[in-house]
């Protein structure tokens, strides 16, 4: 220790002058360099530097009683949303491939004109439509239910199906003749297929594109009336994820009075509501607006003409099954 003082002591006065204006220079270089670091990236950089970020929001969670309707049923947040443009989560690509779908089989199942021109245009399309590969229970049964006479289903003629499918018959028989009646069936049924495509969408884009891209468009789009049924049936679940429970009873009412088949989905939808105690005041309400829309539907009718109403029961009670047989007493 005294050897290092006594170093220091010896040392000239201009040689510690030199080294204390050496740290000074570095200390003045460090601070410059660090303002016009600050200058050059603005003062944002420095609000960023000198406050932290802040922490990302949790995501609401939906109710963990109600994923038994289905994975990410109720979460409101994702509902609604549709992205647009020619993104894969965009709707304009699935749109073009139903419309392509339904173009494609409608120029293949309209009837020929020798078929509409024949003495007994429904004897003559049998024969035509087995041929060509092209029947489609929507012109056969224009045919079978004189549906050019423009008769109001239930009223003044039979029909096998629900008041609803009945009801879009008559309306696409104002088209003139058989030509327009396909037109304005398959132009009602693409407009249902787009609106599924839409609901579909809005519960997840990869849904919808397995609807636009399944084949199946072409072979039963316009075979017969399914269409008008999941259309209902598909809004009906997307108000349910929703949580819109009345429209919900309301547009699945209307598949069933259009089909009949959605009466399962209704029923499971009613079942899990009523499977929480939480959740029963929703069940009940759903039950309450489907009935009353099925009685708007069904009771004009009824009262109208009860035997006519009255057949799509017991025509699809007798049939017991798809035999020659069956379908033949049901005839009687």
């Amino acid at each position: 220790m005294a050897s290092q003082e006594t170093r220091r002591h010896s040392l000239p006065v201009n040689t510690i002058d030199r080294r204390s204006i050496c740290v000074q220079d570095v200390v003045c270089n460090q601070r410059a360099a660090t303002q016009r670091e600050r200058h050059s990236h603005g003062p944002r950089a420095v609000s960023v530097l000198t406050h932290p970020s802040p922490q990302p929001t949790p995501k609401r969670r939906s109710d963990p009683k109600m994923t038994v309707l289905a994975p990410r049923a109720l979460d409101a947040e994702n509902d609604g949303e549709l992205s647009t443009g020619w993104h894969p989560k965009g709707l304009w690509i699935p749109a073009a491939a139903v419309t392509g779908w339904f173009l494609w089989a409608y120029f293949h199942l309209r009837p020929a004109g020798s078929v509409d021109s024949a003495a007994h245009p429904f004897a003559a399309y049998g024969p035509w439509s087995y041929g060509h590969l092209a029947y489609s229970d929507v012109i056969s049964l224009y045919y079978a239910f004189h549906l050019g006479n423009h008769a109001l289903p239930y009223v003044h003629t039979r029909v096998e199906y629900p008041v609803l499918t009945g009801i879009f018959m008559w309306l696409a028989t104002w088209a003139p003749g058989v030509q327009g009646y396909f037109l304005a069936s398959g132009l009602g049924l693409l407009a249902c297929a787009l609106g599924t495509l839409y609901f579909l969408h809005r519960i997840d884009w990869r849904f919808a594109w397995s609807f636009a891209l399944c084949p199946l468009l072409l072979v039963y789009g316009l075979l017969n009336w399914d269409l008008l049924a999941i259309f209902f049936m598909v809004a009906g679940w997307a108000q349910l994820r929703a949580r819109r429970y009345a429209w919900a009873g309301v547009l699945l009412s209307l598949g069933v009075w259009a089909k009949f088949f959605p009466i399962i989905l209704l029923f499971y939808c009613v079942i899990s509501l009523l499977r929480d105690p939480r959740h029963r005041v929703h069940a009940r309400k759903m039950v309450l607006w489907s009935g009353m829309a099925a009685l708007i539907v069904n009771a004009p009718f009824a009262v109208a003409n009860v035997g006519n109403w009255d057949h799509f029961f017991v025509f699809n009670a007798r049939r017991g099954g798809t035999s020659r047989r069956s379908i033949r007493g049901t005839e009687r």
